[in-house]
């Protein structure tokens, strides 16, 4: 097999990170109105965030500036949006749809991976490109998946449940799973869950405690960090990007941004090499020394 630009070194070199026992409240996207808030994602080509609303594909499309205004808000979107994700192998913003596991209504604007058309100004057209019709591999219709680039790969979780599934970017098939350990997923969002490129870990939140909780990419529970503020949405409306935790604030009530994490020492975590390993029964080939 040939090798793929992910080893099993790369993976382990990565950072432990330290949590924040408080989080530093860093960002406020501003309310627009529109449909039950779903994911934000950040693209740095352009300092821009791009979110939604998802119910049906009439519901809206949100863009905002790097301090947080309203640059944009379209309508219709034509995607029943749920998670939204910047893919930096191809500098894109992608959404997936309600309905992508099963391949739901993918041809009316539900269900798919979606490229998001946008003009010369970073701002969505509604001119959007069908990736893929079905992503059988992520947990269920309403899942707010997470994008890890590296990898080309979704996480997804779904009710609570500790067991995250990982689908491939590429043909939407399930590839492995990890199980979060190590604290109560009893009052997590029931669909979203968040991932952290830079210290390669996956975030959930406790809307009871108002904590964002943080697990390495093997499952073990890393820490937890206390929001400030109330009212955040306890089912979609949460996101990891631009190294922030976004949390919604109800329908169309804006996001607020917190940092939850600070670099730690470069110790690797044991389970982080099983992750890959996974990747091979799927056909991603893994550089080993032999």
């Amino acid at each position: 097999m040939a090798a793929s630009s992910l080893s099993l070194a790369s993976v382990a070199a990565m950072a432990t990170p330290t949590v924040l026992s408080i989080a530093v409240d860093q960002l406020t996207l501003q309310a627009a109105a529109g449909c039950y808030q779903m994911a934000v994602a950040y693209d740095p080509t352009n300092s821009q965030y791009y979110g939604g609303g998802g119910g049906n594909p009439t519901c809206n499309g949100i863009v905002w500036g790097a301090t947080g205004s309203v640059l944009q808000n379209f309508i219709p979107i034509n995607v029943d949006i749920r998670g939204v994700n910047y893919n930096s192998n191809t500098g894109r913003i992608e959404t997936l749809g309600y309905g992508s596991a099963s391949g739901y209504g993918s041809a009316a604007g539900y269900g798919g991976l979606r490229q998001m058309g946008l003009n010369g100004s970073g701002l969505y057209t509604g001119a959007n490109s069908l990736l893929l019709a079905q992503l059988s591999g992520i947990t269920d219709d309403q899942s707010v998946a997470a994008y890890d680039a590296v990898r080309d790969v979704f996480y997804s979780t779904a009710n609570q449940s500790p067991t995250v599934r990982i689908a491939s970017h590429s043909t939407g098939l399930a590839v492995g799973s990890i199980t979060l350990t190590g604290h109560s997923l009893s009052n997590v969002m029931l669909d979203a869950i968040g991932y952290d490129a830079v210290n390669d870990v996956l975030v959930e939140y406790d809307y009871a405690a108002n904590q964002a909780l943080v697990f390495g990419i093997g499952g073990a529970f890393i820490g937890a960090s206390q929001l400030s503020g109330s009212g955040y949405d306890h089912n979609y409306a949460m996101s990891y990007t631009n190294g922030m935790l976004f949390v919604g604030k109800g329908s169309g009530g804006g996001y607020e941004g917190f940092r939850i994490l600070e670099a730690g020492s470069k110790v690797p975590e044991p389970t982080s090499s099983a992750l890959v390993l996974l990747a091979l029964g799927a056909g991603v080939a893994v550089r080993r020394r032999r």
